[in-house]
């Protein structure tokens, strides 16, 4: 019975968790805007961890480059829906750094709604299909 509490408790706080690292990522208004279709495309990195907004997803997400857009989705159980940000949506690739490694900042939309963040390694496969004529190279 205690044991049972406790599952159930430790449950609605890891939902509750979830719904306010979703909230400080912006991955709700990211998929309002761009939802995936289905089926998704097949992934050309997995494992990969990416900085939506304020939230770090750590070696959890699948991202797919195809000439449609930048595909973007969670790995595991009760995940964020996908995305598939259009080239044309993304802007201002910058340099930085997260937790001392090298990342690319994008700029989601216009006006911008969000940011996605990803290892500078990754980018020389993307910065192509980017449509930023100053576009930077990582640092």
């Amino acid at each position: 019975m205690i044991l049972g509490g406790i599952l159930l408790w430790g449950f609605l706080l890891w939902l509750l968790l979830r719904s306010v690292f979703a909230w400080l990522s912006g991955w709700p208004i990211l998929a309002r805007h761009y939802a995936a279709p289905s089926p998704l495309p097949p992934w050309d990195w997995r494992g990969q961890t990416v900085k939506v907004g304020r939230v770090r997803y750590r070696r959890c997400m699948r991202i797919a480059a195809r000439a449609d857009g930048l595909y973007l989705a969670e790995a595991g159980l009760l995940r964020h829906p996908p995305l598939r940000v259009p080239w044309a949506a993304l802007s201002h690739p910058t340099p930085c750094t997260v937790y001392g490694r090298q990342y690319v900042r994008l700029t989601v939309g216009s006006p911008p709604i969000g940011t996605i963040e990803f290892a500078a390694a990754l980018y020389p496969s993307l910065a192509t299909k980017i449509p930023s004529a100053d576009t930077p190279a990582p640092r």
